[in-house]
């Protein structure tokens, strides 16, 4: 896996488009994204400027990180981690599944940001918030660590423990950042 992208979706010169947030407008509809795309989000939003997706785990993670756009990779969602990192975290570890949402045309804005990630772990408390847990910090500190996420990263605005993940139906951590 790469830190940068080698492969442009789309150039303003190609399709005579107006450059968004990231890249030319229009990137996020290159076939070769969307391919990966599509499965992940809700039927009802495919065609929508924004819609959620989920269960993006680790053979598709890297398949977006050669794909997308450099700057795209360093997208966040507030004080989170940046795509690039939850890509790689994902690539990294099988357990991991991330969720967030697509920005597509015609809003400059144009994006794909990941702003919750599961981890499995069969071998964690029963379901309860971290707040429940007195080492609430030790539990982020342990799973920044495990995710190779930067020190730099705050850690998420809500941290639970769920009997069932909503990706694989497992035991484990849903981290959340607002």
């Amino acid at each position: 896996m790469k830190g940068e992208s080698n492969a442009t979706a789309t150039t303003a010169d190609d399709e005579g488009l107006f450059e968004g947030l990231h890249a030319p407008m229009g990137w996020t509809r290159a076939p070769r994204i969307r391919r990966i795309i599509l499965p992940l989000l809700d039927p009802h939003d495919v065609e929508a400027p924004f819609a959620r997706f989920a269960d993006l785990g680790g053979h598709d993670a890297r398949r977006l990180a050669e794909l997308l756009p450099a700057s795209a990779l360093e997208d966040r969602q507030n004080s989170g981690p940046t795509l690039f990192q939850c890509l790689r975290s994902a690539c990294a570890d099988p357990t991991v599944r991330l969720s967030g949402y697509l920005v597509s045309p015609p809003r400059w804005d144009e994006r794909l940001t990941v702003d919750a990630i599961e981890v499995a772990d069969t071998e964690s408390a029963d379901s309860a918030t971290a707040a429940d847990h007195p080492g609430t910090q030790r539990v982020w500190e342990e799973l920044r660590i495990r995710l190779g996420l930067a020190d730099t990263v705050a850690g998420p605005d809500e941290l639970l423990h769920l009997r069932r993940l909503p990706s694989s139906g497992r035991p484990g951590w849903w981290m959340w950042w607002d």
